[in-house]
């Protein structure tokens, strides 16, 4: 296995992993820096002379809201040269620099382009790596525009029609423990209820507790596939519109 060298940072009290390729430098900035670099464009800050437009990450990620400035308080700033971009990510806390092992999201996530991989730490947290290419380039045609970036969450909008909460409820049927962590990570992050499952018969046990407006199922399983859960389920009248 490779590692490889990332640095952990914080974000709405999450936490995820940048990888070190392209960090050109860390500064802390003013309150009152912050406001006057984040509201004008055109008035980057500089680093060895070159233009860094600041931009905090947690908006690039999804996120509404942004950390209080307080009159005193200190921020973190990265400055990243990513591709032909450079940027100055705002972030809430950077809690150090480690080498690790990077997991691929597999195709579930291929539409998620926020992400890259995952690592999980020795305590058992799954840790999101952006995708900061992605994540810079539609960050700054937002900004172009004028226009907000939308939140990237695999399948929602095919259960738009369906959801009968307030916060969809989705039920996770994959035998990865990665995968199911990863992807419950995500749809938390984004406000949703979450129930997962190992595969396809504890899938519909767990259906049979949990009101999921949406399924998303893997295919290949020990104990019942994936195939075999989705003709169990059209067989139930409560569950033929399922998604």
């Amino acid at each position: 296995m490779v590692a490889n060298p990332v640095l952990f940072v914080d974000i709405q009290k999450q936490q995820y992993a940048l990888p070190l390729a392209g960090i050109q430098g860390l500064t802390r900035l003013s309150s009152e820096d912050v406001k006057q670099h984040l509201t004008n464009s055109e008035a980057p800050l500089l680093l060895d002379e070159q233009p860094y437009g600041l931009h905090y990450l947690g908006t690039a990620l999804g996120y509404p809201t942004q950390p209080e400035l307080r009159q005193g308080d200190m921020h973190v700033v990265i400055y990243m040269r990513i591709g032909e971009y450079q940027v100055a990510w705002w972030v809430d806390a950077i809690n150090g620099r480690r080498d690790v092992v990077l997991q691929s999201l597999g195709a579930l996530f291929k539409t998620c382009r926020f992400y890259s991989a995952a690592t999980v730490t020795s305590d058992g947290e799954v840790v999101m790596v952006p995708d900061m290419l992605e994540l810079t380039a539609r960050m700054l045609r937002s900004v172009e525009q004028q226009d907000v970036l939308p939140n990237d969450v695999v399948g929602i909008q095919q259960a738009e029609n369906a959801v009968r909460h307030e916060h969809p409820h989705i039920l996770v049927v994959d035998d990865s423990i990665t995968v199911r962590k990863v992807t419950e990570k995500l749809l938390l992050n984004n406000n949703f209820v979450v129930e997962t499952a190992k595969d396809g018969l504890e899938a519909l046990e767990k259906l049979g507790t949990f009101a999921a407006d949406l399924v998303l199922l893997d295919i290949e399983m020990p104990r019942m596939d994936g195939f075999e859960v989705l003709s169990a389920v059209r067989k139930e009248a409560r569950w033929q519109a399922l998604p």
